[in-house]
């Protein structure tokens, strides 16, 4: 199968599943506005995840009760290439002939001329399949191509950069901060604390990286964040470590370079991010006393006054990443 083949047939099916995860992107937004107030946060992170599931699906699940079967628009098979007509053709056997017919009741075959009749069969060769003609198919396959290359370049490189940044950083020498995010982490259940970095190259708290997590605080976070306020973002943070978001994150963004040229599909990984970060406060709010449940607001509050959120790096969450479950 030729390189355009196999883009085409990516393609076909990257559409199959794009168009009915719009669908379901539909669904999950009216059911999320209609029980916007009585749904907790981890069921509407839990729908968003039915979403995401269904992106990476390059195939169709079949059920009588799916809501599809009633669905007019059809999308081509992605996993079975049309073979050309004449390739088709050229590999049925040939008719037998007129005399072969003749004599199909007279009697059985010579063994020498069984042979000699198998000999031809096997000296048959198969036409040769004709090229196929660029279709309007196979440019929207290569366009889609380009793009996805593209944005993966971004990606990738934005995740080098920090990366590349961070590796000669060393990890903070403050006891205060040490001692705190060792409470913090034997209070949420982790078996280690992640490295502590202070560094100016973010703008706001996060957790980056996976085998090797690091827990990422601005240069000036210390002096302006109070002991409680650094512990509710401490809290925060290891949240998404116990949550494994960085790992959610890198599924969420793969998808939406999958299937940059659906809008509803950029449209639900943000939200998706904005649900996350609402799972991630109430999973932190299940640790503070009552009286502290104030204090995490205001820690939210000033954040978003002096701390900038940083841009989205598949590696990287935090918790000032997106504001959009403020609103």
């Amino acid at each position: 199968m030729s390189a355009t083949i196999w883009l085409e047939s990516l393609f076909l099916a990257l559409l199959r599943a794009s168009w009915q995860a719009s669908v379901l992107i539909v669904l999950v937004l009216l059911l999320r506005w209609c029980l916007r107030k009585a749904m907790p946060p981890e069921w509407r992170f839990w729908l968003w995840m039915l979403v995401l599931v269904r992106l990476a699906l390059p195939f169709s699940l079949e059920s009588p009760m799916s809501i599809f079967n009633y669905s007019r628009l059809k999308v081509p098979d992605a996993f079975h290439a049309s073979v050309p007509a004449t390739l088709q053709a050229s590999s049925q056997p040939p008719a037998d002939p007129p005399e072969f017919q003749a004599q199909a009741g007279r009697a059985a075959w010579m063994p020498e001329r069984a042979a000699a009749e198998g000999a031809g069969m096997e000296s048959f060769v198969p036409a040769a399949p004709e090229a196929r003609s660029p279709t309007l198919k196979a440019a929207l396959a290569v366009a889609w191509g380009m793009g996805a290359l593209v944005l993966i370049f971004r990606v990738i490189l934005g995740h080098r950069r920090l990366a590349r940044h961070l590796r000669g950083k060393p990890p903070c020498a403050n006891p205060v901060l040490l001692a705190m995010l060792e409470a913090c982490t034997r209070e949420l259940g982790l078996r280690r604390a992640p490295m502590l970095i202070e560094t100016g190259l973010v703008g706001s708290p996060a957790i980056f990286g996976m085998l090797a997590p690091k827990l990422l605080l601005p240069a000036s976070a210390a002096g302006a964040l109070t002991a409680k306020q650094l512990r509710c973002v401490m809290l925060h943070e290891l949240c998404h470590l116990r949550r494994r978001d960085v790992l959610l994150n890198w599924l969420a963004t793969a998808l939406q370079v999958a299937h940059w040229f659906n809008p509803l599909v950029w449209l639900a990984t943000g939200k998706f991010r904005a649900d996350r970060e609402l799972a991630c406060d109430a999973g932190a709010l299940e640790h503070l006393a009552r009286e502290e449940c104030q204090e995490y607001g205001n820690t939210i509050i000033r954040l978003m006054e002096g701390f900038p959120a940083h841009s989205c790096i598949p590696g990287m969450v935090g918790i000032n990443e997106n504001l959009d479950h403020l609103q």
